[in-house]
């Protein structure tokens, strides 16, 4: 469970950006932003959790990570899209979603949502988001994986 809970933990030279994936891209997505981020991603333990039964938990989520940078994956169902979480240099944030940004525009085009949701910076926010749960933390509670 503490492993879980660290990965809550703020750093002032880094942002957390959050964005969903239509379930028929996330292999891709999680593969090309681990390349982006120089993260090793386990294409099985990824499947794993993609193909799993159950509708939330540890089997319904996933991370991969590097020093203090990692990616999150929360496939919960029943759900029509994933959810993925990224914590990375805020210098950097711009280009990691622009190197996923041709899968988000496919659920964009499909359901219609406005492109500037994604890349709110959860890890500073702004004083309108302040009211707004954090989606990591979010996800850890729904999947009971913290309190």
């Amino acid at each position: 469970m503490m492993e879980y809970q660290r990965l809550l933990e703020r750093f002032d030279d880094m942002s957390l950006i959050v964005t969903l994936i239509l379930p028929e891209h996330t292999v891709d997505v999680i593969k090309q932003i681990g390349k982006t981020m120089n993260i090793a991603i386990n294409p099985e333990q990824l499947i794993a959790v993609l193909e799993s039964s159950d509708t939330k938990w540890k089997n319904k989520v996933c991370y991969f990570e590097r020093e203090r940078e990692f990616v999150y994956i929360d496939c919960h169902k029943p759900q029509d899209m994933h959810q993925v979480i990224i914590r990375c240099l805020s210098s950097e944030k711009e280009k990691i979603y622009n190197s996923f940004y041709q899968w988000v525009k496919l659920r964009q085009e499909l359901y219609g949502q406005p492109i500037n949701n994604d890349i709110i910076d959860w890890m500073h926010p702004a004083e309108k988001y302040e009211k707004v749960i954090n989606p990591l933390l979010a996800s850890l509670q729904y999947n009971e994986i913290i309190d």
